[in-house]
């Protein structure tokens, strides 16, 4: 490091900053100067800068918060629909009955209280899963000053982990080969969106027994998911608050305004869903399903306790010097000279309740 280098990086925002988060901005600060390449003095300086031992993994820090923001800007399709639950391992883990219905019991004089268990396992089981993608930046592209690849990795592997996300838990709608899930849905169709097909997915849904047999299915919410083509079909079924009927009786013809009853659902515009699906139905399938929130929601979307949404790491690989002495990551893996970050995610999804479950190809 060359004595001026060294001067200015003494006295640089990563070093002086009083207080952790802000060393972390000041390296992020330092990396975007010297990506930008205004100026050979701001390139040379973040060179410099990951010779040294804190550099490296405040910019870490800083990539990892950034990935984190790229995944919380990616649209969560999934929240309307799939009860988040938590594990704290990789077993296999059974939903319970949080919603178990139970009755009391007549109590005689002196006589003890009887017991009951309202919280019960049912069969549906779920589980966390490990994902992830590596992503390297070749010891040549980082002595010829591209940090391109270094600057976009954040958002890539941030975006990845949500993309994945949304892809885990639409998968149980589509098959293998693009069509509508036929084990998952209790009914297909393929009737169009529009008001009247609409009106009759919801009465099947309310009229449809509970996974316990014992009443209706929980329609309390009603998620309407469709793909970015019918999202303006969707809005007008869903938001207006009347709609006029036409009756006859005789000779006489009447329009009547009633209350909508489908505008408390609501619509879920997913791109996954539509990426999924075979090319023929692809602006065209639409589905219904009990919400998140219900007693019976149709899917489950498990989270690892105590990690991140998205996890970032580089690979320290690089070895020795012969002579003695730590090589710095920068330089590259010992094996190819590349140097390695990694993102990874950990999510499990399950089908749960597919009563009142309810999807169409819109072919008709």
């Amino acid at each position: 490091m060359t004595k001026v280098l060294s001067n200015v990086l003494e006295s640089a925002g990563f070093r002086i900053g009083n207080t952790y988060d802000r060393k972390v901005l000041e390296a992020a600060k330092l990396f975007a100067d010297g990506f930008s390449g205004r100026s050979h003095t701001a390139t040379a300086l973040l060179k410099e800068a990951f010779t040294t031992s804190d550099f490296p993994s405040l910019l870490g820090e800083a990539f990892e918060r950034e990935a984190r923001a790229a995944y919380r800007e990616v649209t969560d399709e999934t929240a309307a629909i799939a009860r988040r639950e938590t594990v704290v391992d990789f077993r296999p883990k059974k939903l319970m009955e949080l919603f178990g219905e139970t009755y009391f019991e007549r109590v005689n004089e002196g006589e003890e209280y009887k017991s009951d268990n309202p919280f019960k396992d049912t069969e549906i089981e779920f589980r966390a899963e490990k994902f992830g993608r590596n992503y390297g930046l070749t010891w040549e592209r980082w002595l010829n000053g591209d940090f391109s690849a270094l600057a976009d990795f954040p958002g890539i592997l941030g975006r990845g982990g949500a993309n994945t996300r949304n892809r885990e838990v639409y998968r149980h709608f589509i098959g293998a080969d693009g069509t509508l899930n036929g084990s998952f849905f209790a009914e297909t169709g393929t009737a169009g969106l529009g008001f009247e097909s609409l009106k009759a997915a919801k009465q099947a849904a309310i009229e449809a027994d509970n996974y316990r047999g014992d009443g209706s299915v929980d329609t309390s919410t009603l998620v309407l998911v469709v793909p970015p083509a019918l999202e303006d079909t969707a809005t007008a079924i869903t938001q207006v608050r009347t709609v006029r009927e036409t009756t006859v009786e005789g000779d006489v013809t009447r329009q009547i305004e009633r209350s909508n009853t489908l505008a408390g659902i609501t619509v879920q515009v997913s791109r996954e869903f539509n990426r999924q699906l075979a090319t023929g139905i692809r602006n065209s399938a639409w589905a219904l399903v009990p919400g998140a929130a219900t007693e019976n929601p149709a899917l489950i979307l498990a989270s690892l306790a105590g990690h991140p949404d998205v996890d970032i790491r580089t690979k320290r690989d690089q070895g020795d010097r012969v002579g003695g002495g730590s090589i710095g990551y920068e330089e590259g893996s010992f094996d190819n000279d590349t140097i390695w970050y990694r993102g990874r995610s950990v999510l499990g999804t399950a089908a749960a309740f597919g009563q009142g479950t309810y999807a169409s190809t819109g072919a008709a």
